[in-house]
């Protein structure tokens, strides 16, 4: 048992490789030579151990070689549109009739319905006559035509007459090559790094050194992604194509087709344009997000600032209410007042003509009857070099008063400068009651 384990593991390893005494012994063109000395039994027990070698230990006990039949034919006998004589058909099982032994096995037809069933193909119209569409090489396209033959080379070692160049069974060995790429990703997904087939795969890419010339810089892992999803579309597109044709419609089939094409075509646009507007999305949000978060900080920044500047000061003064006429109040002041003497509240939120304009009143250096002040106007810095010679403010001439235009800025900081100043001569100096 040990030997034949040994010589059908061989033989797995090297496909289809026939020996110098295997050939000459007419078993060049017979699939797994070894296996013609071993009977039935013996030869699940082999498969069972080739099956069980290459899977994890928690599950190996639960898995045979009898396992590789259950999901198909779980999927058949379940199919709705499938009879029992479809399954055992596809499956090779005994129908328990009489009538297993008239049905010829050279029919391929007998268990073709079956099989499309399998490959996703809708078999409930009755119409078998669709055309069976199978992976195929083509769909990498051309210029790698080199590249491929290296790296089938490293896949299968191959020397049956058949399976060479110009063999009459090359395109099995081809649509083989295909079918190993077609589910390359899918494998990778369902069984992880480790399945056998992927290290295979991924070891023939590497020892052929593989390279695709349209993407020069993709590593050899890389190049099989790139040719298993350049085959899944190549496919995908021709089924849905042959799909797209009625039989009472085949004199407009190429119509049909171009059509069904362009509109493929458009979803496919369209599936990819909502994919970008909800890439936009995402980063819009992202950016208002982002924004929020300068606003807080800037509003942060601005609280913090705030320490270093003079906070708004009230100023009180006290003058005669005669010199202070009720047209000057804005609503912003707060008055208490007796039968003599009132105090007005200036603060720093109030405009700096108004402040101007009172603390001129304050002083008899406007007439009463003025109501307005134009920051711009000569009169104004006239006003404030009158109020300097009023309160006898010579440092405060330190600071230039512009020749052309008094900016709003500027003109609130020296309005202030000359309250805070007024307010403590007129403490120290002046009895306001």
């Amino acid at each position: 048992m040990d030997s034949d384990w040994e010589d059908f593991e061989e033989e797995a390893a090297l496909g289809l490789h026939r020996n110098m005494e295997e050939i000459e012994g007419g078993m060049q063109n017979v699939v797994f030579p070894s296996l013609r000395k071993t009977g039935e039994s013996s030869t699940a027990k082999l498969l069972t151990q080739a099956i069980q070698k290459c899977l994890p230990e928690d599950i190996k006990s639960r898995i045979t070689s009898r396992s590789l039949r259950d999901a198909g034919i779980t999927e058949l006998a379940s199919h709705g549109s499938l009879s029992i004589y479809d399954g055992c058909a596809r499956s090779g099982h005994s129908t328990g009739t009489t009538q297993d032994h008239y049905i010829s096995d050279q029919n391929y037809l007998y268990g073709l319905k079956a099989g499309m069933a399998r490959a996703g193909y809708d078999v409930a119209s009755g119409d078998y006559t669709k055309k069976i569409h199978l992976p195929r090489l083509q769909a990498i396209g051309s210029g790698v035509d080199d590249q491929l033959q290296v790296f089938l080379d490293r896949c299968f070692t191959v020397d049956v007459p058949h399976f060479d160049k110009g063999g009459k069974l090359r395109p099995v060995l081809l649509t083989c090559l295909a079918t190993l790429l077609q589910h390359y990703r899918a494998v990778l997904i369902d069984c992880g790094h480790d399945n056998a087939i992927i290290q295979h795969l991924n070891k023939a890419a590497l020892q052929s050194r593989l390279n695709d010339p349209r993407s020069p810089r993709l590593a050899p892992i890389q190049v099989l992604q790139k040719w298993c999803e350049m085959i899944n579309t190549d496919l995908e597109g021709r089924i849905r194509q042959s799909q797209c044709v009625t039989p009472n419609l085949e004199s407009l089939s190429g119509a049909l087709n171009n059509t069904m094409a362009m509109i493929s075509n458009l979803n496919e646009k369209i599936e990819k344009l909502i994919n970008e507007n909800k890439e936009v999305k995402y980063q819009l949000s992202v950016s208002q997000s982002e924004m929020a978060t300068l606003r807080e900080e800037t509003q942060s920044i601005r609280k913090n600032m705030s320490v270093f500047k003079t906070p708004p000061t009230y100023l009180p003064m006290k003058r005669s209410c005669s010199t202070l006429p009720a047209a000057v109040d804005n609503g912003d002041d707060e008055e208490s007042a007796d039968d003599n003497d009132c105090e007005v509240i200036l603060t720093a939120q109030r405009r700096p003509d108004d402040v101007v304009r009172q603390l001129a009143l304050s002083f008899n250096a406007v007439p009463a009857e003025t109501t307005k002040l134009d920051m711009s106007s000569a009169s104004f810095k006239d006003l404030l070099y009158d109020l300097k010679d009023i309160l006898n403010l010579e440092d405060l001439g330190k600071t230039p008063i512009p020749k052309d235009t008094v900016t709003e800025n500027w003109a609130l900081t020296n309005c202030l400068e000359l309250l805070q100043i007024a307010v403590t001569q007129s403490t120290e100096s002046k009895d306001c009651t």
